[in-house]
This record gives structure tokens, sequence and C-alpha cells, in this order.
């Protein structure tokens, strides 16, 4: 475990794409798949983030927030872009995301999943969530205590050692928040986010 650690900070190994995604105003180009995502002009951009996930995924990640005066998150817009280490030749997504339901956004094909998530519940040591719980941290914002999330990754090869991911949530309706929020989630999703594939 403490070598997973280690290795989650090591710098990044060689033949790494430079960059993965690029933040411009309120659009994020991703460069594997060529494509651009825009969020709303109204979005806050709280920074981004590029290391080696768990020590065997390369990974670059930028967020964008709405918050309330009181400095509470009411949506998050998390881009990532993700890539399996060269030294890491067995690893695929090949079967990740089987139970996933499809979605089709400017082009590109998404896997779609959805869930509520409570603030008591911890994010996972050294995980993606860990590093965008930090950065709205930093800025001195907190998250409500219960989100609504969609997440929708897209594999742009037969590969399948690549992914991007594109993470929406909103605010939810309490610790009993229903499925219809999350399904209400999505609309808002594809509503608010836009892809285009380049």
């Amino acid at each position: 475990m403490a070598a997973v650690a280690l290795a989650a900070w090591l710098p990044l190994q060689a033949g790494a794409v430079e960059p993965r995604l690029s933040a411009n105003g309120r659009e994020v180009r991703s460069f594997e798949p060529p494509a651009v995502v825009s969020v709303p002009q109204d979005a806050q951009y709280l920074g981004g983030k590029r290391w080696v996930l768990y020590g065997y995924a390369d990974c670059d990640l930028h967020l964008f927030v709405d918050k309330d005066a009181a400095g509470v998150v009411t949506r998050l817009y998390w881009i990532q872009s993700e890539g399996y280490i060269d030294s890491r030749p067995d690893l695929t997504h090949a079967g990740d995301y089987d139970a996933s339901r499809k979605l089709e956004l400017g082009g590109l094909d998404f896997h779609l999943d959805t869930w509520i998530r409570h603030r008591q519940d911890a994010a996972p040591e050294h995980s993606d969530l860990e590093q965008v719980e930090r950065l709205i941290a930093e800025k001195k914002l907190s998250l409500p205590a219960d989100m609504a999330f969609v997440r929708l990754v897209h594999l742009p090869d037969q590969a399948q050692r690549k992914e991007l991911m594109i993470i929406y949530a909103e605010r939810a309706n309490g610790p009993t928040a229903s499925p219809r929020q999350a399904e209400d989630a999505v609309a808002n999703a594809k509503e608010r986010i836009q892809v285009r594939g380049q």
C-alpha cells in the first residue's frame, strides 16, 4: 500500500501526452480524443492538476463550479483525461463500462452512470475525487450535504487504455434523494455542458 501511495506522486513517465488537456476561459480542449468541452460562462474555474493516479494512470484534471453566496458548491463541472502509463501494458478499461448506459454528445459516444453522493462519504485516498475536494477547499469553498453525480466516459480507441471523462454534479435534496433527481441531473448536464468533437 505504501508503494502505491508513493507511486501516485511520481513524475510523469516518458512518452506521456503533453498536454492531455488545455483550459482556456470556459473551454477545455482535449487532445485524446480531439474535442472541446464547454461549461457555462458563469462557472468559476478552480484550477487543474496533472499527476500519476494510483501510480499507473497519467491523469489531467480541470474543475469548474457554481456556488451560492455562502460559498457552497451548487454545481461542479469536472473534466479529466487519463491514460495508463507505458510501463503497465497489462491495464485496459475493457469491460469497465459494460453495465453503463450510452449517450452521444458532440459526435462522441459516452458511457453514462449516475449516483447520489453524501458529503460524509470519504473520498478514497489518493483518488481523483480527493484531488477535486482539495481544489474546492483551496478556494475556501465547501460541498453541500448531498449531490447527484453524472459521469460520462469516452474511450477514444480500440486499445481502451485512455479515457476522456466528464463529471457533472449538482446539489441534491437531502439524503433520501431519489433516482429521479439523478435523471434530472443527466438532463441538466446535457443542457449545461457542450462537447464538440474535432
